[in-house]
């Protein structure tokens, strides 16, 4: 008896460990960061990120640590360490999804804060745009069109990652005898990026690359043809005019708003009396922005206004709703799975009594705690993409030239100004970059 009883003591010890380890939170304090970066103060954003890293290492992972680095030193114009930085991060990426493909289901067990962070499709396929213009302020071409290239690849096998996905989902519940819950079939509608393939027509003239040139054109219109929900908004004009190849070509590009977050929501289902399973389950949410409408001033006199060519957030809340699916079921059978075996426990407890009974009840007491605890939503996301990219064309001969991006709310006041002097050689390719995060 007395041994039973240690045994018991032990499996508590052992559990209460479990539940402190897995019970911890992905929750990192970047208020100190994000202040910087409202006030556009870019390199002191990106020193304070860069002294609090061991901290959002411990967090969420190296993935997230080199991501935000790297979506913050573009900012700064630090373009080639900003690749250094997404590059590992694409790497870590891609380690985590080929360890994934061989790794079994654990993460059914407790939940999935305990598997390395793989990054969302979403965050993998965007990171490539950002290496691409990095590349091209680089000067470095070719780099850049091989970016664009990888990141359409990346998009045509959406599906085939989100079905192996569902197939995981379904042995699991086959093998334990849980009945499954419908399933979305499409992983996401998002097949085409209109800002990726506007890049690949500016790379592919200024190379002469016609083939390149005019795939990418069409993709434009396709993506706007094909993914209405995802681009409700009209095709910028400016699009039509990139067929004239004009060497006085200035590209405009401005980046918008913050990138969704991901919050936790909670679900209950009823087992019994004392038995209630818990859902814990991730959803995006979008982060409003302030800004309806960005202009361009050219030596202080208004020259264009930038239109809208595609919404990160759109791209993002619907690639993740099919997963937030996928999430949700996984979590119930997961809950469920717990909760049967909490109540196979109450059944076996019902039939002691003394010390021994005592301590089988503590035992369901911590099992119940323990379900709760280790019961969380994984938040782990990037936190520095933008919401939205907007893009215009401007026609200005070789010179140096005071460029202002005006960034203006519902209102038409102005709430952010960026300020350029750039030079302008129809030698190369003159994009000017711009980004509020209001």
């Amino acid at each position: 008896m007395q041994g039973g009883l240690l045994g018991i003591r032990k499996i508590i010890a052992v559990l209460l460990i479990v539940i402190l380890v897995t019970s911890c939170v992905s929750y990192v304090d970047l208020s100190s960061t994000d202040a910087y970066l409202r006030r556009g103060q870019y390199t002191k954003a990106y020193d304070s990120l860069k002294s609090s890293l061991g901290q959002l290492v411990s967090a969420q992972g190296p993935l997230i640590a080199s991501y935000d680095l790297g979506m913050l030193a573009r900012l700064t114009g630090d373009w080639k360490r900003s690749n250094e930085l997404l590059s590992d991060a694409e790497q870590r990426i891609q380690d985590a999804y080929t360890k994934s493909i061989t790794a079994s289901i654990a993460s059914f067990i407790v939940n999935d804060n305990t598997k390395e962070y793989a990054g969302e499709n979403y965050e993998d396929i965007y990171l490539n745009l950002f290496k691409a213009l990095n590349y091209l302020h680089l000067g470095q071409y070719e780099s850049s069109l091989v970016e664009i290239r990888r990141m359409i690849e990346k998009q045509s096998v959406l599906q085939e990652h989100y079905e192996r996905q569902v197939d995981q989902v379904r042995s699991y519940a086959s093998s334990n005898h849980i009945r499954q819950v419908d399933l979305p079939a499409q992983a996401t509608s998002f097949t085409t990026s209109a800002l990726a393939n506007y890049l690949g027509v500016i790379i592919a003239s200024h190379l002469d690359e016609r083939t390149t040139f005019d795939y990418s054109y069409n993709q434009i219109l396709h993506a706007f043809e094909s993914q209405a929900k995802l681009y409700p908004f009209p095709l910028p004009s400016t699009v039509h005019t990139l067929k004239s190849g004009d060497p006085d070509s200035v590209h405009l590009i401005a980046f918008t708003g913050r990138f969704p977050l991901k919050e936790e929501r909670m679900d209950f289902i009823y087992v019994s009396p004392y038995n209630t399973a818990k859902i814990a389950y991730p959803v995006l949410q979008p982060i409003p922005s302030a800004i309806t409408s960005v202009r361009v001033r050219v030596d202080g006199e208004i020259i264009t206004d930038l239109e809208r060519i595609e919404s990160f957030s759109l791209v993002a809340q619907d690639a993740f709703q099919s997963k937030s699916d996928l999430l949700y079921a996984k979590a119930s059978m997961r809950a469920i799975s717990k909760a049967l075996g909490i109540g196979i426990w109450d059944t076996i407890t019902e039939d002691k009594s003394g010390k021994e009974g005592t301590l089988y009840r503590l035992l369901g007491v911590a099992l119940r705690v323990g379900r709760d605890l280790t019961e969380s939503a994984d938040l782990r996301s990037t936190h520095y993409l933008p919401a939205n990219a907007w893009v215009g064309k401007i026609n200005l001969k070789e010179g140096s030239y005071t460029i202002e991006v005006e960034y203006l709310n519902r209102n038409k006041q102005v709430i952010h100004i960026e300020r350029f002097k750039r030079t302008i050689d129809p030698k190369t390719i003159n994009l000017l970059e711009s980004y509020s995060p209001l």
